[in-house]
């Protein structure tokens, strides 16, 4: 049930483009920024909730192609590969000249024999319509 709310909150919020829920007469502008880290967080709310399709919806073909297909991908270590992520934080997000939008992410990881380490992921995302795709998880 949360999860399915987190979604249909985020849905709302994408769909939108650069406006809250709500009025879009009266609601505050959303900036491109804060609108890309919307798609990182919900991705790492697939992750903790252990649905990689959903995780791979938030991407285009190509990524999903990608994380579902390549051996040291993240999604191989999230979805069956012993790895959670323990905790996040979002270190920046930033407009690239070609439209592009970079978020950096610093995580911690847990692997199945307890131990963590610490680990810098950059998703790179492009407009699509109103909101943002995740292209690629480096």
């Amino acid at each position: 049930m949360t999860r399915t709310l987190s979604f249909l909150v985020l849905f709302c919020l994408l769909s939108l483009g650069t406006h809250a829920c709500g009025d879009a007469e009266s609601s505050p502008e959303i900036t491109p920024e804060a609108a890309a880290t919307a798609v990182v967080e919900a991705w790492f709310a697939a992750v903790a909730a252990g649905d990689a399709e959903a995780s791979y919806a938030l991407g285009n073909a190509a990524f999903a192609e990608r994380e579902r297909e390549w051996g040291p991908s993240f999604s191989h270590s999230f979805f069956g590969g012993g790895t959670r992520v323990a905790a996040y934080e979002v270190q920046s997000a930033q407009a690239g000249d070609d439209g592009s939008m970079e978020v950096r992410v610093r995580a911690t990881l847990a692997r199945e024999n307890g131990s963590e380490d610490g680990e810098g992921m950059t998703f790179t995302l492009a407009a699509q319509g109103d909101g943002w795709q995740i292209t690629a998880l480096n």
